[in-house]
């Protein structure tokens, strides 16, 4: 059973609604309380596979498909650490993600998007169901996922006059000195030069959707239609049923919505849910920045602070974010393409506020940026206007230095300027 790019749309948002309602999800699985042509088009399409289980048959309440991309990323980061544990003779391991500047990919959501298109959206009578998958389609799945998800190492051996000093203590335990001649001679005796450096290269590679589009024939509607499963907020989604975004409870929801306007944009309301999805979770880091969709397993381990300027520059920190990165992460986040984020958005709080319209305390909304002060004026701050608390006052989600992590703290007297990203919407003008 093929389905329209527009139908297809109209499913994905009601599959993400259901996804953040467990009890709705539930009542879907086992067709309580949903009209059973409503059910039949969601079983019918790709999206089907968001909220599935694996199984014979839909009376089977087997393992969550979410929960078998969990354990296979699980599988695949366990991997990694064996080729970790290595012998004495290696001096220093590296993990490269390749095509990734330095941070991890998780690509269970293309994984999955790709194979509910393979083994669903086809116009023949070997269409299957993969809202509940048989053995031998998670099989299957699983050498997918394999497939688009592959480690190899490299053992390279430098001199250890070509390591460089901030490698690691070996070029420090390796730099020769001069001793003395067991002869008593006045001379000294340079000691014997050291061995070359080994360091073990871990290279992971995660292929997108894209990168294995080729094998497969699909036709023009399912392009289309796997289009919209990667593009923006529907990304956003897939990469959250795989388990890699950070999620607010029902109860959070409820009580952010509160204090939202009951008529706000849907992407507005994205970005404040995607605000509060780190408060108290990640720590404020110097430099910090990360182009991941959803949690960036980096964050919480022990990393030298690399960027110049800060007290903190060169000591050993939990990573994190700052502030304009952390602002940066949560646009990202809330369906936002990335080449649009670098083109009309930014990375620093100086070129964010340049991408930015002034805007009154009157005429704010929420998902609008607070800043400290003008750029070049002083040291800047930046955070995401998230509404009003019960009193009335604005709120602001921000990634604190002084605080050491996301917070929500009141607009004053942190903040001065009101702005917002062009990005939001061509439509607005400054007030």
């Amino acid at each position: 059973m093929a389905i329209d790019p527009a139908t297809a749309k109209v499913l994905l948002t009601l599959a993400k609604q259901v996804i953040t309602d467990k009890k709705t999800r539930q009542r879907i699985l086992i067709a309580l309380s949903i009209p059973l042509i409503l059910l039949l088009a969601i079983i019918a399409s790709p999206f089907a596979i968001l909220f599935g289980t694996s199984g014979e048959s839909m009376d089977d309440t087997g393992k969550p498909i979410i929960e078998i991309m969990q354990e296979l990323q699980t599988e695949l980061q366990t991997k990694i650490q064996s080729e970790q544990n290595v012998g004495e003779d290696i001096d220093e391991v590296k993990v490269v993600y390749m095509g990734s500047e330095g941070e991890t990919i998780n690509n269970t959501g293309h994984v999955l998007a790709l194979f509910s298109i393979k083994y669903n959206m086809i116009e023949t009578k070997d269409a299957q169901q993969v809202a509940s998958l048989t053995k031998a389609q998670v099989e299957e799945l699983k050498a997918m996922y394999w497939k688009m998800n592959s480690i190899s190492t490299k053992i390279v051996s430098i001199a250890w006059d070509e390591y460089g000093e901030e490698n690691s203590q070996a070029t420090t335990e390796a730099t020769p000195t001069l001793t003395p001649d067991p002869s008593n001679s006045p001379s000294p005796t340079p000691s014997p030069t050291p061995e070359p450096i080994k360091i073990k290269y871990i290279y992971i590679t995660c292929l997108s959707y894209e990168d294995v589009l080729s094998d497969y024939n699909f036709n023009e509607n399912q392009l289309a239609v796997l289009d919209e499963m990667m593009v923006g907020e529907y990304a956003i989604m897939f990469a959250s049923v795989a388990g890699n975004t950070t999620e607010l409870t029902p109860e959070q929801i409820a009580k952010i919505r509160a204090g939202l306007p009951t008529d706000l944009d849907v992407k507005r309301e994205n970005i404040v849910m995607t605000a509060y999805s780190l408060v108290g979770k990640v720590k404020y880091f110097w430099g910090g920045k990360s182009s991941a969709i959803g949690w960036d397993s980096r964050w919480g381990q022990i990393r030298k602070v690399t960027s110049g300027g800060s007290t903190t520059t060169g000591k050993y920190r939990p990573f994190g974010l700052d502030c304009s990165g952390y602002v940066r992460w949560v646009y990202l986040n809330s369906g936002f393409p990335t080449d649009v984020i670098n083109d009309s958005f930014g990375s620093g709080s100086s070129t964010q506020w340049g991408y930015c319209l002034p805007v009154t305390t009157t005429g704010v909304m929420p998902g609008d940026l607070a800043f400290r002060c003008i750029p070049g004026t002083a040291t800047n701050h930046v955070g995401v206007v998230v509404g009003y608390d019960a009193e009335g006052t604005l709120m602001v989600a921000h990634c604190s230095s002084s605080k050491n992590g996301v917070v929500v703290t009141s607009f004053s007297p942190t903040f001065k300027y009101l702005r917002r990203p062009v990005i939001l919407t061509e439509s607005e003008v400054s007030p």
